[in-house]
């Protein structure tokens, strides 16, 4: 029975794999090579409402790949790298005086969402960290059995060190 219980409720992975983070990198590699041709293939010279709507969707998963992917470095790096690639080369080839500029500006815009993400994933990893942190130590400091509610004298000091509310600990 105790076994049956364990399998019910497996413990959490507390680290990704290299090969999870691998396939994720290299999934997010083949969507930004698939989003990347779609300015060559759909981006006319002229402008154009499918330019303009391409070229806003473009900066949009820019800037939503890199929130969504944050948790993995690689995979952000590997799905927009080819979309910037893809978008910069479009821009090399028109003939619009205003290429180098919209160029110059998407370089930035995507240079300021790669460092958000980074900062972003610093920020997930020291929160998963002092998540495993607290529940480590809520799985070391036990409540005496014969108590139901509230914390002995001796428990209380530690759970402010751990920074759960006291709240928790009390009725």
């Amino acid at each position: 029975l105790r076994a049956w219980m364990k399998s019910r409720n497996p413990p959490a992975h507390k680290h990704a794999s290299p090969r999870a983070i691998r396939r994720a990198a290299g999934h997010a590699g083949c969507l930004g090579l698939l989003w990347g041709a779609a300015p060559a293939l759909f981006f006319s010279f002229e402008f154009s409402e499918l330019s303009a709507s391409l070229a806003l969707g473009i900066a949009g998963l820019i800037c939503a790949a890199g929130f969504v992917l944050a948790p993995i470095p690689a995979a952000v790096l590997a799905f927009l790298l080819p979309v910037i690639i893809g978008s910069l080369s479009v821009l090399a080839l028109s003939p619009s005086a205003f290429s180098a500029t919209i160029a110059f500006m998407l370089m930035g815009y995507s240079a300021i969402v790669l460092m958000a993400s980074y900062s972003q994933n610093r920020i997930y990893m020291r929160s998963m960290q002092v998540n495993a942190t607290v529940e480590e130590q809520k799985k070391t400091i036990s409540l005496p059995s014969g108590e139901k509610r509230g914390c002995t004298s001796q428990a209380r000091p530690l759970l402010r060190r751990v920074a759960v509310p006291p709240a928790i600990g009390s009725a």
